[in-house]
C-alpha cells in the first residue's frame, strides 16, 4: 500500500492536520491548493473515511484522522531517515556524525577541518545516548558513538562532580559516602544531577546502586533533560553535576574526580550497517579517531604517546 504516492498523501495529510488550514498547508508544501485537496481526497478514499471536518470555519481533524496522525508522523520520519541513509550510502550526502551534547566545541571544529582535509564533508549532530543508537540503527546517522559496558575496549571517560564551590579540592577524589546527609544536619541534602547523556540503564542503574551502598537517598539523584538546565541548576544551588573535567572547566565549574573508578563513561564508535564495508569510511574513521576521543574528553583516559598526545592506534580500537 505504501507507495511513493501514498507517502506524499500522508505528508500532505500531516501538514494540513498541523496547520488546520488547506491554504497554509499548501503554502508550506509549496504546491497548489487544488493538488493538495486531491491528495487528501485520495488518501480518504484509500483509508475509507473522512480525515477532516470541513463544516467549521477552521477545519478539524476527525476521530479517524487523529487515529492516523501519530502513525503517519512515525512512518514519514522513518521514510526521511531512510532517504537520508540512501543518499549517504550513495555518496550523495555528507557523512553525518552523531555525538553527545557535552562534547568540546573546539575538538569538533578540528574534526570538521580534518574531515575536509581528508576530502570528506562532515556534519555533526548532537543527540542523547538513546537518540544516537536509534539514529545509527535507522540510518539517520552514518557514524555515532554508543555507550558500552566498562569492560569493553573503547573510549574511556573519567567522571567527577562539578560544582560552584570555590573550596572544592580538585585533586582529592570525592567518595559518594561524603555526600550523605547526617542526622543532625538540618540543611537539605545536596542533589547529584545526571545529564541526559547518563540517563540510560547501562549507567543509571549501577550509579544508583553505588549511591545506595554509600548511604545516599534516592531523592538526592535527579536527571536533568538538557545540559543547559543542568548547568543552570548547579549555579543556582549547591547541586553537583556528574560530568567530565573538561566540561566543568568549559562551563566555569569547580570539579573533583569520583573516587569510584567504575563510575565512568565508555564509548565505542558504531557505523550504520550498510557502511561497514565502506573502505573510504573506514579510512576516515582511522583519521578522525583521536579527535573524536578529544571531543568526548576521553584523551586523558587513554594511553598517550611520548609527546603527550592520544595514541592513534589505541584510540582507533574504539572503532568497531
Amino acid at each position: 500500500m505504501w507507495s511513493v504516492d501514498a507517502l506524499l498523501h500522508l505528508r500532505t495529510f500531516v501538514a494540513v492536520a498541523e496547520a488546520r488550514s488547506f491554504s497554509r498547508a499548501a503554502e508550506e508544501l509549496m504546491i497548489g491548493q487544488p493538488l493538495l485537496s486531491r491528495r487528501v481526497k485520495a488518501l480518504e478514499v484509500e483509508i475509507g473515511g473522512e480525515l477532516f471536518d470541513r463544516s467549521h470555519r477552521q477545519i478539524e481533524v476527525t476521530e479517524l484522522g487523529r487515529t492516523l496522525l501519530d502513525p503517519a508522523r512515525d512512518l514519514l520520519g522513518r521514510a526521511d531517515r531512510l532517504e537520508s541513509f540512501i543518499r549517504s550510502a550513495q555518496g550523495l550526502d555528507t557523512v553525518l556524525l552523531a555525538l553527545p551534547h557535552d562534547c568540546d566545541p573546539r575538538a569538533i571544529a578540528r574534526l570538521i577541518t580534518a574531515a575536509t582535509n581528508a576530502g570528506s564533508r562532515l556534519q555533526v549532530e548532537f543527540l542523547t545516548a538513546l537518540e544516537r543508537e536509534t539514529a545509527v540503527r535507522d540510518g539517520a546517522a552514518a557514524v555515532t558513538v554508543v555507550r558500552v559496558p566498562i569492560d569493553l575496549v573503547g573510549y574511556t571517560v573519567e567522571l567527577g562532580l562539578g560544582s560552584t564551590s570555590a573550596s572544592t579540592d580538585r585533586d582529592r577524589p570525592v567518595h559518594l559516602a561524603d555526600l550523605r546527609r547526617h542526622r543532625r544536619d538540618r540543611s537539605p541534602a545536596r542533589r547529584i544531577l545526571l545529564s541526559a547523556e547518563d540517563d540510560i540503564p547501562l549507567f543509571r542503574e549501577p550509579f544508583l546502586k553505588s549511591a545506595a551502598q554509600a548511604g545516599l537517598v534516592v531523592s538526592q539523584i535527579e536527571v536533568e533533560n538538557s545540559t543547559t538546565s543542568a548547568i543552570a541548576a548547579v549555579f543556582a544551588s549547591a547541586d553537583l553535576l556528574v560530568c567530565t573535567r573538561a566540561f566543568a572547566r568549559r562551563n566555569g565549574l569547580a570539579w573533583s574526580p569520583l573516587a569510584d573508578r567504575s563510575i565512568r563513561r565508555t564509548y565505542q564508535v558504531q557505523v550504520a550497517p550498510a557502511h561497514r564495508s565502506n573502505a573510504r569510511l573506514a579510512e576516515l574513521a582511522s583519521e578522525l579517531a583521536p579527535l573524536i576521543g578529544s571531543a568526548l574528553d576521553a584523551g586523558s583516559s587513554r594511553r598517550k604517546t611520548d609527546d603527550g598526545e592520544p595514541n592513534r592506534h589505541t584510540l582507533t580500537e574504539a572503532w568497531r
